[in-house]
């Protein structure tokens, strides 16, 4: 009668002869069953383990908690450019004034914390955020979309795309699409020359005035010399706010949208900042600051 065939497992077997004792089949059962159990447990557990960091979730954002318990918004901007920020003439260099100065101070009194600024020049404003030298920067900062790898940002506080003005009391021309027939003035190679080309292909008969300066783009619009111009929202801005007769139609034809940078992952922060921005808005202190700072000769 042939000898029946082990199916003890060979690194058994050694373990078996090394201690001079051989497994029967009764044995090596009860062993292999063991070894799964207890295989089954470190599964088991190893899952447990896993779900709770899964519910755990990712570590907790203290952005907002910190700068809280220390007080302070550090706001990091390039004091050379009115009147968002700039240093006037024969003051101290740590006097900043201008729109983004008086927002950063909003902001910060939303938060419950005072405002530290820290003047940066523009090309170090995103490397100083990084390394922390300030929490956010508010400084006439368009959104770009091949930052957010590295910053996130809040909502727009200002759209600088370009806009459509004509004279006060006008009301022929309530949009784009009234400029048939008409001339559009625009100041040579600015957006709002790209934008006067792509409107000549959908507007009928307009016509577009090329000059090389906005101030002559403004002084031939009062003069009647064009319908209406086409001009960066902040120039728009300051010819409403100035008094000088001229009245901004609608909304920006494009986007140029001034945001504010904060860390990437620091969302109690950025969502602070945007519940700041929305209140501001909704209270009409955004409107006030654009008015006291765009309406300064």
């Amino acid at each position: 009668m042939p000898k029946e065939k082990s199916r003890c497992h060979p690194a058994l077997r050694l373990w078996a002869t090394a201690w001079k004792s051989c497994l029967d089949e009764r044995a090596y059962a009860a062993l292999s069953f063991r070894w799964r159990w207890l295989g089954g447990v470190l599964i088991l557990i190893l899952i447990v383990a896993a779900g709770r960091l899964l519910l755990r979730g990712p570590k907790p954002d203290k952005s907002l908690r910190d700068l809280q318990a220390r007080g302070e918004l550090k706001v990091c901007m390039d004091a050379s450019y009115p009147p968002f920020e700039w240093i006037p003439e024969g003051a101290p260099a740590d006097h900043l004034i201008g729109l983004d100065v008086d927002l950063a101070g909003a902001i910060a009194a939303r938060l419950g914390v005072t405002e530290t600024l820290v003047n940066v020049g523009w090309d170090g404003l995103y490397d100083s955020l990084l390394v922390g030298k300030c929490d956010a920067v508010i400084s006439a900062l368009p959104y770009d979309p091949t930052r957010t790898e590295e910053a996130a940002f809040s909502i727009s506080y200002l759209n600088a795309g370009p806009v459509l003005l004509v004279r006060a009391g006008e009301t022929a021309v309530a949009g784009p699409k009234d400029l048939a027939g008409r001339t559009l003035a625009v100041t040579w190679g600015s957006a709002g020359d790209v934008e006067a080309s792509a409107l000549q292909r959908k507007v009928h008969d307009l016509a577009v005035r090329r000059l090389p300066e906005p101030v002559e783009v403004l002084d031939a619009l009062r003069a009647g010399e064009v319908d209406a111009a086409l001009t960066d929202h902040l120039i728009a801005l300051q010819a409403v706010y100035a008094s000088d007769g001229l009245a901004v139609v609608g909304e920006p034809l494009t986007d140029d949208l001034y945001v504010i940078a904060v860390r990437r992952h620091e969302d109690s922060l950025l969502a602070a900042i945007n519940g700041a921005l929305v209140a501001l808005r909704d209270d009409g202190t955004l409107d006030a600051l654009k008015e006291s700072w765009f309406s300064r000769k």
